[in-house]
């Protein structure tokens, strides 16, 4: 009997402990979480070549202003867990949400080679859609989405010890805010820098939005921007397998929704 207790005892300690990894490594890139575990984590990490998406919600306020705040709390955990799946489809690494904001980056490596822009690029197209349904749902015409996409490098670490959180830091940080703060709803804008990074940018339809003091810059350097209408995606279809595949019929008040179930694999389609 003792020996049986002792069994379980060390499985449920082995299967709280297997639960703590996963949450870990489902906070960390896999790099530095690979680092943690074999206790070799590094003050800080460079990262170079680095593709940025920096996101916010439009009219979050005012949809705030008119619903229960349990209403918002569902309508931010559909549109997010959505998000997410999406990021999860294309190899991406989500930094962070705070409040209506999310960030998203190429997964983190010391040796990267690849900024994949163009999967990026297919998030932002992928928020825009999804926001299009949410918006639908929660009855709320003026909700959309402003999206930034900027390229570059920047310094990050893991900070706290009880809470753990993967943050960074740079001037390119600054400069791809830039590119959501200085954006429109609806729309994606892009730096020269992030447009530079793409294979074939003759495919898509920039239109030449302004330029700006880059961040941290004292030489003069403007940050030149694009915005990417999302026209230029006609022939990518959905991302989603279906509007009631992607986010179930709410049910309740007409402001209430529920979780999206999922998002459906990215195709090779190419934008005309």
């Amino acid at each position: 009997q003792r020996d049986r207790a002792r069994f379980l005892a060390e499985r449920e300690t082995r299967n709280k402990g297997q639960k703590a990894l996963s949450l870990m490594e489902s906070m960390l890139p896999k790099e530095v979480a690979r680092s943690m575990r074999q206790n070799a984590l590094q003050p800080a990490y460079k990262y170079t070549n680095m593709s940025l998406l920096f996101a916010d919600i439009v009219e979050f306020t005012s949809y705030c202003s008119r619903v229960e705040p349990e209403q918002v709390v569902k309508m931010l955990t559909m549109l997010f867990s959505a998000f997410d799946n999406v990021t999860v489809a294309l190899g991406l690494y989500k930094v962070y949400t705070i409040g209506d904001a999310y960030l998203v980056t190429n997964e983190p490596r010391k040796e990267m080679n690849d900024p994949a822009a163009k999967a990026v690029l297919r998030m932002g197209v992928a928020m825009l859609q999804i926001i299009q349904q949410v918006r639908d749902i929660v009855k709320h015409p003026g909700l959309d989405m402003r999206i930034g996409l900027h390229s570059g490098e920047f310094v990050a670490g893991v900070i706290g010890t009880k809470l753990l959180r993967f943050d960074m830091w740079g001037p390119d940080i600054l400069n791809g805010n830039m590119c959501e703060s200085k954006g429109a709803k609806g729309a994606i804008c892009v730096s020269e820098t992030f447009k530079s990074k793409l294979d074939r940018p003759s495919l898509y339809k920039f239109t030449p939005y302004g330029k700006f003091n880059m961040a941290g810059d004292s030489s003069g350097r403007m940050l030149e921007l694009h915005m990417i209408q999302p026209a230029s995606f006609s022939s990518w279809g959905s991302f989603l397998q279906s509007e009631a595949d992607a986010v179930q019929d709410f049910k309740g008040s007409p402001h209430m929704v529920d979780t999206p179930r999922g998002c459906a694999p990215v195709t090779d389609a190419e934008p005309v």
